[in-house]
């Protein structure tokens, strides 16, 4: 095999998308924020997108979020009624990055 063969990609193929599904399947790649090409990868195989880094990255902000969670919990028991909404949304949020993350590792949250 010489050295400009090994670097090429396989030869490509064609899909077909069913007569009337087009517009579908164009604005489920659209909302996913990926290529064409990305977007059919992962709906064959399954999610491609990650990097070794990132489940590092994803772990380290997901303890960060347990520990300011922890320290809303802490300011949550002050009597100041203004606080304690602040305190109610600010973990909302955090409840809803958590199972975000915990999604993107495919565990329940």
């Amino acid at each position: 095999m010489s050295e400009a063969s090994k670097n090429e990609y396989p030869q490509s193929f064609t899909v077909k998308i069913p007569k009337g599904r087009e517009q579908e399947f164009y604005a489920k790649q659209k909302a996913s924020g990926q290529s064409r090409n990305a977007y059919v990868m992962e709906a064959c195989f399954g999610d491609t997108r990650h990097r070794p880094g990132e489940y590092k990255f994803l772990g380290q902000i997901l303890a960060k979020c347990g520990l300011l969670a922890h320290a809303l919990r802490n300011l949550s028991q002050q009597s100041d009624e203004e606080l304690l909404g602040l305190v109610s949304e600010c973990l909302e949020e955090f409840r809803i990055i958590r199972t975000t993350i915990m999604q993107r590792f495919g565990r329940k949250s």
